[in-house]
């Protein structure tokens, strides 16, 4: 009884450590960041697509559902710092205010950081502009909800599509594979034949060792495309079990952003 007690107790534990795992897909902390040499409070957040797709998606979604220009963007513009100055976004509020978004590249995706002033030194944070504050969490929620919804699924899509072609290609190198195993067994035969038999005749003679030759040659072809082919079944399985892994974490990342 005791054991089924704590086998049900550590279940219950595992579960939640799931479901907390899964919760963290987004995940946006309240911190501070580093802006005409003084600390600004802001909203970051670490995520899993490139960064220079992330800075086009954040000037979009703007223009979009606010009709705004994004400075920072440009062609020969390689500045971090994406800036909306003089503009007002009627859900923060009704003030004019400037809006900036820092989106710096990480190893392994992008970290983004969002803060907003009225004007000179008058920073939005939590303590003095509140329900500000709190606004301007929900429009970079809001972004990278609808950002990395289409972007997880997006990217399942495309790795099920390569999925999908390197598993065919594995079908046709072993039916490839096949119909060479089945050559290589009737030219063994033939080998074997011609092998055992005996000419009198010269000119038979000749043709036969030929024959012989040709069937050797063909049998060592065939060989090394099978050796070939087998390594190229090994790469392809390999390369699977990366792309599987990959759907199968960006499933899970996707579960979790609706979950969230």
């Amino acid at each position: 009884m005791k054991i089924f007690k704590t086998t049900i107790l550590l279940s219950l534990f595992l579960a939640l450590i799931t479901t907390a795992t899964i919760a963290q897909t987004l995940r946006i902390d309240t911190t501070e960041i580093t802006y005409e040499n003084k600390l600004r409070p802001c909203f970051a957040a670490k995520i899993d697509p490139d960064t220079k797709a992330t800075k086009k998606e954040w000037a979009s979604y703007l223009k979009k559902n606010y009709k705004l220009k994004t400075s920072g963007l440009g062609l020969f513009t390689n500045d971090d710092l994406l800036t909306n100055e003089d503009i007002t976004i009627a859900s923060i509020s009704d003030k004019r205010m400037n809006l900036y978004a820092r989106i710096t590249e990480t190893p392994n995706g992008t970290f983004m950081k969002v803060f907003a002033s009225f004007g000179y030194d008058f920073f939005i944070n939590e303590k003095e502009y509140p329900k500000e504050f709190a606004a301007l969490h929900t429009l970079m929620n809001n972004f990278l909800m609808e950002y990395l919804n289409e972007y997880y699924s997006d990217e399942v899509k495309s790795l099920n599509k390569e999925l999908r072609s390197l598993n065919k290609e594995k079908v046709s190198l072993m039916k490839s594979t096949e119909k060479n195993k089945r050559k290589l067994e009737s030219a063994s035969n033939d080998i074997a034949v011609i092998g055992v038999q005996k000419y009198t005749d010269t000119a038979e003679d000749i043709k036969q060792t030929q024959k012989l030759n040709k069937l050797s040659e063909n049998k060592i072809k065939m060989q090394n495309e099978n050796r070939q082919a087998e390594l190229s079944i090994q790469t392809i399985e390999e390369k699977v079990s990366i792309v599987e892994k990959k759907i199968a974490n960006f499933q899970e990342k996707h579960k979790g952003l609706i979950m969230n």
